[in-house]
């Protein structure tokens, strides 16, 4: 059909958990630099799909995600020491080495997660 287009969205929600080796750099005052990086282990919580097409939307659970991931972290953080604790700034990369689309007749779609995070927190 000319002119016809679509859209499909996945929204996906994982409990990830990382095994990082992070290295400070040795500076003075209150700011510590840090490079980290690890593998990482992730499972999933939920999923939804939408279809968007001829101006209609279609929501879906998505059966054809696997619910386990895999891959490798790497970042770097800073670390700003004050009273008591510490302000902590990570800026992550998730990369996904695990294919988690489900195999389905006649298609071999391949789905590997990438993330980009920022996180602010506070260590004690």
């Amino acid at each position: 059909i000319a002119g016809f287009s679509a859209t499909k969205t996945l929204k996906i929600d994982y409990l990830e958990l990382p095994l990082l080796a992070k290295f400070t750099l040795s500076t003075q005052g209150n700011l510590k630099p840090s490079f980290f990086a690890g593998p990482y282990g992730a499972i999933k919580l939920s999923d939804q799909g939408k279809i968007e097409a001829f101006g209609l939307g279609i929501e879906e659970s998505l059966i054809d995600v696997k619910g386990a991931d895999f891959g490798l972290v790497f970042g770097v953080g800073l670390d700003y020491s004050i009273k008591g604790g510490a302000i902590l700034i990570d800026i992550r990369y998730s990369l996904g080495l695990t294919n988690i689309s489900e195999p389905v007749a006649l298609l071999s779609n391949e789905l590997k997660n990438r993330v980009f995070s920022i996180m602010l927190g506070f260590g004690f």
